[in-house]
């Protein structure tokens, strides 16, 4: 397996390969163009977009972007903080402060879009904020106490 990895700082790509999630200590690893083994703390991933058959981690401030689509990336982060809201966007719970019919707002302040296909996910890690409401949907406005 293929993966590009981005940065934001300086612009350069790299080619990544052999991907894989260590559950032992919550990170994402992988090799990089080197052969050098990198790792990503599953608590740092502040969300994750969808590019066709890629898909872009976002984390501290950096892109990577690897050679897998979110479907794969939704199964391996399965029982993690990470849960999928849209088609193309799957969101760490860990910074979600925000939450509206149609978006999640994250502490960063990056706005998520909700699809309604997957709001069965958000009521699963968000069950007060539908129960404030009084109805299994999401409030007008819900803000997430810290």
């Amino acid at each position: 397996m293929t993966i590009v990895i981005y940065t934001r700082d300086d612009n350069t790509a790299q080619i990544i390969k052999n991907n894989s999630i260590n559950s032992h200590n919550n990170s994402f690893r992988y090799s990089d163009y080197y052969g050098e083994k990198q790792e990503i703390a599953i608590c740092n991933i502040e969300y994750i977009k969808a590019h066709r058959r890629y898909s872009s981690l976002i984390f501290d401030g950096n892109e990577i972007t690897i050679s897998k689509n979110l479907g794969v990336l939704e199964h391996e982060f399965k029982n993690t903080t990470l849960i999928r809201v849209h088609r193309s966007y799957i969101i760490n719970s860990t910074f979600v402060v925000n939450i509206t019919e149609k978006k999640i707002t994250l502490s960063s302040g990056k706005k998520i879009p909700v699809g309604p296909k997957y709001l069965d996910n958000l009521y699963g890690k968000f069950p007060d904020a539908f129960l404030a409401c009084g109805k299994r949907g999401p409030c007008k406005k819900f803000h997430l106490l810290q």
